[in-house]
């Protein structure tokens, strides 16, 4: 793939990531789930079961080179999963004296984000 091609499907899929998440974060805010930020948490969590599966089988399965992989793991799924919204959203409960729901909120994230990435790693070894 020529440079100039490469560096538009990166920028495409980041930006097509973003907006997935934006409409998830949508998507929860409608339906009543405002306890806490679920757009980002559910965008880390389904993020990091999706990087850890297609990691294995990108490569394995689809026999897919190293920058269409990075189109889609690291433009893609970049773009989709996001440490920047989860700190700014921790720090702002932390400054409205929402700290257990601060220290919720991290260890849901961080916990399940690392058990579905290893989940994702799992599926995709025994599929292969």
């Amino acid at each position: 793939m020529n440079p100039s091609l490469f560096y538009l499907a990166l920028f495409s899929a980041g930006g097509s990531g973003v907006l997935s998440r934006y409409l998830l974060t949508q998507l929860t805010i409608k339906s009543g789930w405002t306890q806490l930020p679920f757009g980002t948490l559910f965008a880390n969590i389904s993020g990091s079961f999706f990087i850890g599966f297609l990691s294995l089988w990108l490569v394995a399965k689809m026999n897919w080179g190293t920058q269409a992989q990075i189109v889609v793991l690291s433009g893609f799924l970049g773009g989709f999963t996001t440490f920047s919204a989860f700190s700014l959203e921790t720090i702002r409960m932390v400054e409205a004296n929402q700290g257990e729901r601060a220290l919720m909120y991290v260890l849901l994230s961080v916990m399940l984000s690392l058990m579905f990435c290893l989940l994702g790693l799992v599926v995709a070894r025994r599929l292969m």
